[in-house]
């Protein structure tokens, strides 16, 4: 009799309880699917350790294509009435050619000791030979997970959604955008993160905890993993249709194993192997309107949403030259980032500074706070003055009309400051001339002149016009160097070819510290973003549309030899795979550092013959 996962595990249980001092050794295996296999057919090689472990170092693969890998998943059990975990690392390759190839053994650290596993054979033939063999394996052997086509995860088990608060509103209107991931499989981690730029809009991003809260959601009978990625609010600064670009973002989730490879996964439902998925939004259009022009205040700046309006003064009483604060406060909800400072118009006699702006704003689903505006004010001169109603204005959305606030006036009281003291100045504008002081002092000059001749004077004189003309000449070539520059700096894909080659080289030189400290992993990782910058900045390309293929299409247009498209590829592969196995290259530091200079250098050439 057959017996169910369950009755096996009732069986097994108790086993380990009656014998708890039962010694359990460490054991690394590797294993494969099925031994014989056909070109470019799939198959799996698992490697399973009974054992928290670290530091896997694979074999060389390089007569296969990894298709995925490494695949790492754990298992529960009980040793010695303890819960301890188990864990499996596996890879789906393909092999390139026919023959008898022999994977050896693998490396990993376990409870601070190395440990090898067994190396494994694999017979590759050519045609179908084996296929009705594969497919019996593939029918019969209830433990294999190896993904084929048709059993890939769909790319709909994760999306991404964007709702935003009104897709139709009034420039300087605030819009909450939020944008949600959907999973089937339960989310582990995001990389790749490539944000909207927003273009036509300002944009304030609501503050991100440190750590995102995963919950679920029933969409059309499913159940989902949902995040709140990103929460943004923005103001529109000008009408028409603006877009919403979407949002790009690489997804790490644990997706189940629905083939169990052991008792214990069949026990808890199955393992769990990693799965990277790629997500992308949908554009968002937003209809903008025009403020209205009708019923529109003078002193209307562009403020949206809902305000009260305030202004007050220190004084209303001072002597000439003594200061003032004339202190206005707006507060509400709204573009309050955006608004302009009122209009005010001072008397002539009046001295006046920038005002100093304070901004207290929050961001809670909503922008809202208090902005401030402090006017320094100096008067000059003595007399009875008026600042007159300047009013503040803004457009509400909500009830799509003008609202004035007014000021009141400010009466002022300029008395006349002590005569003849340092702080005593005279105000001066067209109607107030200078006046001549009876105690202004005209010094005369003592003791002998001394005289020059006429045609020994500097000016006028031949030296004078040379440096002058030099002086027009540096200043022509300042000018015409200034300019070329600043064309230069406009062509951004110009100027990004030419410091394609000084990026590189500057990343290149930290990967040259990882390599002198033997950090391998990091190493490669600063190799690997040097040669994707480089390409980058000299095809422009976008670093999300580099591909394989696109690389070499981009080369082969610009006719370069294919041993540097096939080489330039190839490294990159290998720096990629290093980031999946740390560590599986530890020989090799120096020549991928000579390859990565030589690679960018022949390019180089190849771009300038």
């Amino acid at each position: 009799m057959r017996l169910n996962s369950f009755a096996l595990s009732l069986f097994i249980i108790p086993i380990y309880i009656l014998f708890p001092n039962y010694n359990f050794s460490q054991n690394f295996t590797a294993t494969v699917n099925q031994k014989v296999v056909e070109v470019g057919q799939f198959f799996q090689l698992t490697y399973s350790i009974n054992s928290n472990a670290s530091n896997f170092n694979p074999p060389d693969f390089k007569d296969f294509d990894i298709y995925s890998g490494p695949n790492q998943s754990t298992s529960m059990s009980f040793i010695n009435g303890v819960m301890s975990s188990s864990m499996s690392l596996s890879y789906y390759l393909i092999p390139k050619k026919t023959g008898i190839f022999t994977l050896g053994p693998a490396k990993i650290s376990a409870n601070g000791k190395q440990l090898q596993s067994n190396a494994v054979s694999i017979e590759v033939v050519k045609g179908s030979a084996v296929a009705s063999s594969s497919n019996q394996n593939l029918n019969s052997n209830g433990n294999n997970n190896t993904f084929t086509a048709n059993e890939s995860v769909s790319s709909g088990d994760v999306f991404i959604r964007t709702s935003v608060s009104k897709t139709t509103c009034f420039v300087g209107e605030q819009i909450n955008v939020k944008q949600k991931i959907y999973s089937l499989h339960q989310m582990k981690g995001f990389q790749n993160y490539k944000s909207p730029s927003y273009t036509g809009f300002w944009s304030k991003e609501e503050g991100k905890t440190a750590q995102l809260t995963q919950r679920t959601e029933t969409i059309d009978g499913k159940n989902y993993y949902v995040v709140e990625f990103n929460n943004t609010i923005l103001f529109p600064q000008k009408s028409g249709k603006l877009a919403i670009d979407p949002i790009t973002i690489d997804v790490l989730c644990a997706v189940q194993n629905k083939n169990p490879r052991s008792l214990m996964e069949q026990f808890f439902g199955g393992g769990f192997m990693d799965r990277q998925f790629s997500a992308k939004s949908k554009k968002t259009e937003i209809n903008v309107e025009e403020i209205p022009t009708t019923n529109k205040p003078q002193n209307f700046s562009g403020a949206v949403g809902s305000y009260t309006f305030k202004a007050e003064i220190s004084k209303n009483k001072v002597k000439e030259n003594e200061a003032i604060h004339l202190k206005i406060i707006i507060t509400g909800k709204g573009n309050i980032n955006l608004i302009d400072a009122p209009g005010i118009i001072f008397p002539p006699e009046f001295e006046t500074y920038d005002p100093k702006v304070t901004e207290n704003v929050s961001v809670s689903g909503i922008v809202s706070g208090t902005k401030t505006y402090d006017y320094l004010i100096i008067p000059r001169k003595a007399g009875n003055y008026t600042i007159n109603d300047f009013g503040f204005s803004f457009f509400d959305a909500e009830k799509k009309q003008f609202i004035t606030i007014a000021s009141p006036e400010f009466n002022v009281i300029i008395e006349p400051g002590e005569k003849n003291s340092s702080a005593e100045l005279s105000a001066f504008d067209s109607s107030n001339p200078i006046e001549e002081r009876q105690n202004d002092i005209r010094y005369i000059k003592n003791g002998d002149l001394e005289l020059t001749p006429m045609n020994n004077e500097f000016f006028g004189s031949m030296l004078h016009f040379s440096i002058l003309g030099a002086l027009l000449l540096s200043f022509v070539l300042t000018a015409g160097i200034f300019q070329y520059n600043k064309k230069l700096g406009k062509d951004i894909v110009l100027l990004k070819e030419r410091r394609a080659l000084k990026l590189a080289k500057k990343q290149l030189s930290i990967a040259n510290k990882y390599k002198i400290q033997n950090e391998k992993v990091k190493f490669y990782s600063e190799i690997l973003i040097g040669l994707n910058q480089f390409i980058s900045d000299k095809f422009n390309i976008p670093l999300s549309d580099l591909s394989r293929d696109r690389i070499k299409n981009e080369m082969a247009v610009r006719k370069m030899p294919d041993s540097i498209s096939n080489d330039y590829v190839a490294l990159m592969e290998s720096c990629e795979f290093v980031k999946y196995a740390p560590g599986s290259l530890p020989d090799q530091l120096d020549s991928s550092y000579d390859r990565a200079i030589s690679l960018i250098t022949s390019i180089e050439k190849q771009l300038k013959s």
